[in-house]
């Protein structure tokens, strides 16, 4: 659960404030920020740029069950623009897949425009899981992302036996001892409760 700081709460209780809903992406290339509407807006040394209606995301599934949490974002080019097909194919080339996507929440005075606030409300979590192109020639060019939550690596089988070992090569070569007791823990019996 996020927690709410006093000043975005006192500005969400005043009910005067503006929102401007964005979509940070960190890529293996760098961190890139979209938002939507019209123009740009800086935050923790990134620049959101607007996207407008060129950017456009279903509505993210949560769960409780473990399942798969997901949504569908598309990117779309704009004719007679800078935003070809050409330049929206060349984003496959970057390093998207298993990166962090963030959904943000910025609040704004109306009186100013300003940004209210030192940190966006966190509306949703994902990485990026695929990257597809859609040539539709009644919708034009379109990138299409699945950004997931992740619960799915939860249950994929893997080679490795969790042990101090595979913690170590995870972690690079550094000792983690995580795991020391791991081997012996499904074999020892433990006391629990009133004796």
């Amino acid at each position: 659960m996020q927690s709410i700081p006093n000043d975005i709460q006192a500005l969400l209780d005043s009910g005067r404030y503006g929102i401007r809903d964005a979509i940070l992406f960190d890529f293996a290339e760098g961190t890139y920020g979209l938002w939507w509407g019209e123009g740009e807006f800086a935050w923790n040394g990134v620049t959101f740029v607007g996207a407008g209606d060129i950017l456009a995301i279903d509505d993210p599934t949560t769960s409780t069950g473990g399942d798969e949490a997901a949504f569908t974002l598309r990117l779309s080019a704009v004719p007679n623009s800078e935003l070809t097909p050409d330049i929206l194919g060349s984003l496959r080339g970057y390093g998207y897949r298993g990166r962090p996507v963030l959904l943000l929440r910025f609040l704004f005075s109306l009186e100013t425009g300003a940004l209210e606030g030192s940190v966006p409300l966190s509306m949703s979590e994902g990485i990026f899981d695929v990257l597809d192109t859609e040539d539709d020639p009644a919708g034009g060019y379109a990138l299409v992302a699945r950004i997931s939550s992740g619960e799915s690596d939860l249950r994929k089988a893997g080679y490795l036996k969790r042990g101090v070992e595979t913690q170590k090569a995870i972690a690079g070569g550094v000792d983690d001892p995580f795991f020391e007791h791991a081997g012996s823990t499904a074999v020892t019996r433990y006391k629990w409760g009133a004796q």
